[in-house]
């Protein structure tokens, strides 16, 4: 495995931890914007994988 792969799947493992967080923030109250925050951060993640694939 490239170097590039490992940084990519290292970016969408922690894209992967953003979910969780978001997920388990919804179950609680008013938290809406700590949730688009983590929402926000793993897009950002997921778009720095694929790039460093390119």
């Amino acid at each position: 495995m490239t170097i590039d792969n490992e940084l990519a799947l290292e970016f969408l493992r922690k894209a992967e931890h953003d979910l969780g967080a978001a997920r388990l923030l919804l179950t609680g109250e008013n938290l809406f914007d700590s949730v688009c925050f983590h929402c926000q951060q793993l897009a950002e993640k997921s778009i720095k994988a694929v790039l460093t694939l390119r």
